[in-house]
Order: structure tokens, then sequence, then C-alpha cells
């Protein structure tokens, strides 16, 4: 940790060559503005679109910049930021980093890989899907997909984060439109059933107030429109409130957290989302790197329970560097 009151230099790394620059400039100005000053110096590294990184508006290369810092703080979301690229580049070079490791991360944002991980689970359901590759037969495909999967559809990236590429479809042309949309942000698209339900999140802190599994409350979305759509996720358009689930229901869900954070070696902070609909539970989507802009559900929660972000933010940083 500090030696001699020396001050830990964390890089904070935002931007990136995915779709979601703006999230993760957002994400990365969240954590450059709360992290403790008098424990911490904040680097702000900018990863532009095509890859170059800079700091203070000045060109760096990533190996320079390594010799010359403690610790990375990643904010970088989708490709090369949550699919476990960054992460090999760092332990590459060694250098400690806040995130799940390579392949946790890599698993966890291809939603078709983290399918097959959790096929064999008896605990929750998995929405019924089909994948659509970019440059297959689209009318062929198209026409499996809805023969396939009942209807209405959610279609969505299969690498990508947030909502980016999301659509809700009802009929044979939403559904043609949504492929053609999601394909715009992925080589590959993951046509879903629309499992329509109670929306609910857990998050998992590790470590955090002493605790091996600090597990923040489940809590419930309420949002404002049919579905959660990317722009709602970006302006805020949702609330939360902690879940009035029968106390049954809320244990199965926690066991769930906690025994896939330990299959999945999710190390660090992760987010998972279900919808306990008339059919059951279904396991919907789990993030190894959720989002930490002000109006993100994690954020959020932390707010609710009290856990105040530099608080947060240092646990990150020192169980990182602890290892």
């Amino acid at each position: 940790m500090e030696e001699n009151n020396r001050l830990i230099k964390v890089a904070v790394l935002r931007g990136g060559i995915s779709p979601e620059y703006d999230v993760s400039l957002e994400a990365g100005k969240h954590v450059l503005e709360n992290l403790d000053k008098n424990k911490y110096d904040a680097l702000d590294i900018l990863v532009d679109k095509n890859g170059l990184w800079h700091l203070k508006g000045v060109a760096i290369e990533p190996n320079i910049l390594f010799n010359n810092i403690d610790i990375v703080f990643n904010t970088l979301y989708g490709d090369f930021g949550e699919d476990g690229k960054i992460q090999r580049l760092l332990e590459t070079f060694a250098v400690p980093y806040v995130g799940s490791s390579v392949l946790p991360s890599a698993i966890s944002l291809n939603k078709k890989l983290l399918k097959e991980f959790l096929s064999k689970s008896e605990d929750f359901e998995l929405p019924i899907g089909f994948t659509i590759n970019k440059g297959e037969d689209s009318g062929k495909t198209t026409i499996e997909a809805f023969r396939s999967v009942p209807n209405p559809w959610i279609i969505k990236t299969v690498s990508g984060g947030s909502s980016l590429g999301l659509s809700l479809a009802k009929d044979f042309q939403g559904l043609v439109h949504g492929i053609e949309e999601a394909l715009k942000y992925s080589d590959t698209a993951l046509v879903e059933e629309y499992v329509s339900g109670r929306e609910l999140f857990c998050g998992i802190v590790p470590g955090l107030r002493g605790e091996e599994q600090y597990l923040l409350p489940i809590f419930e979305i309420f949002k404002k429109g049919e579905y959660l759509d990317y722009q709602s996720k970006v302006e805020g358009l949702f609330d939360i409130e902690i879940s009035k689930l029968p106390i049954k229901q809320k244990e199965k869900i926690t066991n769930i957290v906690h025994n896939l954070s330990k299959e999945l070696n999710l190390t660090s902070y992760a987010e998972f989302k279900f919808v306990l609909a008339p059919k059951g539970l279904y396991l919907v989507e789990i993030n190894s790197l959720p989002k930490l802009t002000s109006q993100s559900s994690f954020i959020k929660a932390l707010d609710f329970v009290g856990v105040k972000q530099e608080e947060f933010l240092g646990h990150l940083i020192d169980g990182s560097l602890e290892g």
C-alpha cells in the first residue's frame, strides 16, 4: 500500500474503441471525481476511438505508462474493455487492475458463451435464444429465428455491453429491423424471447466492509417505458427500490449470486440481473464490469444503502493491489 505517504498512482482508463465510448467517458469521470485525493494520484488516460492512449492530450505508449503507475482502474466497456482483452494486456505487463480477470470477463460479456456456461443450472431459467452471424443469409436465418423463438423478441448484440443495438420486436418486420440494428454493433446478433415480469438485480462487492462477499440488497427496477433501452440507461429513466420479495425468494437469488460469483471467479464488483416471470425466475445478464455512471443501477444501489463512492472505489483499488 502507501509507502512514506506516497500517493498511489491510479491510471483511470476511459473512452475506448467500442460504441460505448461516451458511457465510458462518463464512468471514468465519475471515478476521477470520487477518488480520495489524499490517498490516490489519479491519471486521466483517454483511449481514443482508434485505440491510441493519451495522457494530458499527448499520446503515450501503454508500456511506458505501465512503468509509471501502481494500478489501472478500467472503465472501458464493450470491446477491449469488458471482453478480457485489456485484462490480458495488463496481465502481460504484470500491472494490477480493478476488475475480474481475463476468462470471467470474456464469458460474462459474450451472451452466447455465458448461456452455455449457465445452461446446466436448475436454479433458474434462461430465455430461449437464437444467434445470427453477420454475412449469413439474412432471410433464411431470420425465418429460423422467427420459428424457433417465441415472440415477442428482444434482439441484442452477443458481445456488446449496456444496451446498444437492443430492440423489442412484436412482428416479423420488427424482427428483421432489430437484427439489422444489432449487427451494426456486433458481428453476431442474439434473438431471445422477451421475458416479461419483475426486473431485479443484485450487486456484489467481494471483501467490502469485511465481508467475504458483500451483497447489496435485491433491488427492483421500475422503468419509464416498455423495456429498459439504451437511452433509458444513459438518461437514468428508471427508478429502483429494495424488492419486497418473500424471504425464500430472496434467499434463492442471493444463493445464486454467491454461487455463480465463485464459479465464474468474479473477484471484483459484479451485477446480476433477473426477471421474475409467471413461468419462473430467469437470469438474463451478468455484468463483470458494471457501469459506474451517476445514473447506473449499481451506483444508485450503493447510494441507497449508504456506501459512499470514496469508500467503494478505494476498496476496489486497495483490494486489487493486495491481490
